[in-house]
């Protein structure tokens, strides 16, 4: 994992955490938007670190991503 795509992700998960409360679902639905496991939130973060000029990630560097991220903030 590349200290640059952690800081995206930490952009990314945020503006998703947002996004999950606009939507005013349950807690089930919250997560799946930003579950490394979910092939359309791992192409939705792919497309942001393309678009940041960075190397995509595979299932699992999401799911390192998605560790350090919920041992930090959550």
């Amino acid at each position: 994992m590349k200290p640059r795509q952690y800081e995206a992700y930490i952009k990314w998960r945020d503006n998703m955490v947002d996004l999950s409360e606009d939507l005013d679902e349950d807690e089930a639905a919250h997560t799946l938007i930003w579950d490394a496991t979910d092939a359309e939130a791992r192409d939705d973060f792919n497309l942001l670190l393309a678009f940041m000029t960075l190397d995509q990630v595979s299932q699992n560097e999401m799911k390192q991503l998605e560790k350090q991220y919920d041992s930090e903030f959550i």
